[in-house]
């Protein structure tokens, strides 16, 4: 295996779990401040997304940053099966988004 894609892939790991750590912080400041009556909306996603928890955001950030940089690391070692690839991986991303519907 590739040494930059057997680093990325260690640093995929390590920022998977602190994001991990990060969401469940998260969620138990939520629940808390939800149990206090200081949140309109009770709901998760929009706890997040209004910057409540910036800690939590940054590491779901650094996730994706590392994601895209080993889908760089496999594009450029597919070879002429990259824009195939890029293509799967588009369409896989595009039914993680919670923030977007897409036909289909």
């Amino acid at each position: 295996m590739d040494p930059a894609l057997r680093a990325a892939l260690e640093d995929q790991k390590a920022a998977q779990d602190f994001l991990t750590t990060q969401r469940k912080e998260a969620f138990a400041q939520f629940n808390m401040e939800n149990r206090l009556g200081l949140i309109p909306h009770p709901d998760f996603y929009d706890y997040v997304q209004s910057g409540q928890v910036p800690v939590y955001i940054a590491a779901q950030r650094r996730l994706d940053e590392i994601s895209q940089r080993i889908d760089q690391i496999q594009n450029m070692r597919a070879g002429p099966m990259s824009g195939s690839l890029r293509t799967d991986k588009g369409n896989l991303a595009k039914g993680r988004n919670e923030e977007r519907d897409y036909p289909g």
